[in-house]
C-alpha cells in the first residue's frame, strides 16, 4: 500500500509503498477512499519539517523542553541517538478519513466488513491506502452522506467541542476568533443553533466568507474600534462567550476574547494559542477559561499571524 511521509529532518515529501498495518482486537482495518487535507494543519506540519533544527526548537518548545528532561535522565548522548532516530524516520500525517472496512478485531462489534466508516485520529486516520484506527475512532456513515463530505468528520466533531464548553443559550452572543476552516464550521453551527455570531480575522476573504456563511457581524483585527463595535452590537454587555478557532503564537486572541465577554461569560480554546496572557482581565470578569484542544499543536486552519 502506499502512504504520504515526511521526513522530519529535511522536510522532503515521499509517496513510500509498505506493508498493510497490522491490526489489534480493538481495531479495524479501512481502505481508504478519501481523506482530508487540512489547509492549517497539513501545511504547518510541512513548514515545520522544512525548518532548520533551531528554527524546529523555537516553534516547538515543549518538544524541546521533553528533550531537555530526557537528557537530565539519560544523558546527551543517548538523548541524542534516540532523537535523531525519531526525526528520521518518515513521518505520515492527516487525521481524517473515510473508507470502507475489510477487516474488524475481535474486540470490535458495532463495525462490520463492508462498512462505510468515517475515522479520526493523528498518527491513524493517515493520507494512506489503508489505515488501522482504533474502534472508538470510528463512526458508521449514515445512507446517502457523500463520502467527501463525511471526511470532515473530524473537522466537525473539534468545532462541535468548543461550541458545547461555551455553553450558549438560544439568542446569545458568541464572539469566535479565527475565521479558517473551524472558525466557519464555528459561525455555521452556531447560527443554526439560534446564537448571534461576532467574527474576528485578519484576513478580509475569511471576513467576507463568514458573512456570506451567515455571521452577524464581521470585523478585521486591526479595526481600531473592535471592541466598542462588539459592545454596541450586544447593547453593552459584552459576548456572552468567545470560541478561538485560531492557531498563533501571540497571545492577542486570547486577550481579546477576554475583553470582549460580559460579566462571567466564558472563553473556549480549541486552537493553538499562547497562554501567557493577562489575567487581570480574567480575574476581574470572573470569566470561565476552557482550554479544549486535544489533537496537538498545529492542528488548526487560521494562521492568525
Amino acid at each position: 500500500m502506499k502512504i504520504v511521509t515526511q521526513n522530519f529532518k529535511t522536510g522532503v515529501l515521499s509517496l513510500l509503498d509498505i506493508p498493510i498495518p497490522k491490526m489489534s482486537d480493538g481495531e479495524v482495518l479501512v481502505r481508504a477512499h478519501a481523506s482530508l487535507i487540512s489547509l492549517g494543519t497539513d501545511r504547518s506540519v510541512i513548514a515545520l519539517g522544512k525548518k532548520n533544527s533551531l528554527n524546529k526548537a523555537i516553534s516547538r518548545p515543549d518538544l524541546v523542553k521533553k528533550v531537555l528532561n530526557r537528557v537530565k535522565k539519560e544523558g546527551f548522548w543517548s538523548t541524542f541517538k534516540v532523537v535523531n532516530n525519531l526525526i528520521s524516520e518518515p513521518r505520515p500525517f492527516g487525521y481524517s478519513l473515510v473508507g470502507t472496512v475489510i477487516k474488524v478485531g475481535k474486540l470490535v462489534d458495532d463495525i462490520s466488513v463492508g462498512d462505510r466508516v468515517a475515522c479520526s485520529g493523528a498518527g491513524y486516520a493517515n493520507h494512506s491506502e489503508v489505515v488501522s484506527v482504533p474502534k472508538n475512532l470510528c463512526v458508521k456513515i449514515p445512507e446517502g452522506v457523500d463520502i467527501k463530505h463525511a471526511s470532515f468528520s473530524t473537522i466537525g466533531s473539534i468545532v462541535m467541542q468548543g461550541i458545547r464548553q461555551a455553553d450558549n443559550r438560544l439568542g446569545e452572543n458568541c464572539l469566535v476568533i479565527g475565521l479558517g476552516l473551524l472558525g466557519q464550521f464555528t459561525i455555521q453551527i452556531l447560527n443554526s443553533a439560534g446564537i448571534n455570531t461576532i467574527g474576528v480575522d485578519l484576513d478580509e476573504n475569511k471576513i467576507e466568507l463568514a458573512k456570506n456563511n451567515g455571521c452577524s457581524l464581521a470585523i478585521t483585527r486591526d479595526d481600531p474600534s473592535i471592541i466598542e463595535k462588539i459592545i454596541d452590537f450586544t447593547d453593552g454587555y459584552g459576548v456572552d462567550s468567545s470560541i478561538i478557532t485560531a492557531a498563533t503564537n501571540s497571545n492577542d486572541p486570547i486577550n481579546l476574547a477576554g475583553e470582549a465577554c460580559k460579566m462571567k461569560g466564558t472563553v473556549v480554546s480549541v486552537g493553538r494559542v499562547s497562554t501567557d496572557f493577562n489575567r487581570d482581565i480574567y480575574y476581574k470578569k470572573e470569566l470561565d477559561l476552557k482550554m479544549s484542544c486535544s489533537y496537538g499543536p498545529g492542528r488548526y486552519d487560521s494562521n492568525y499571524e
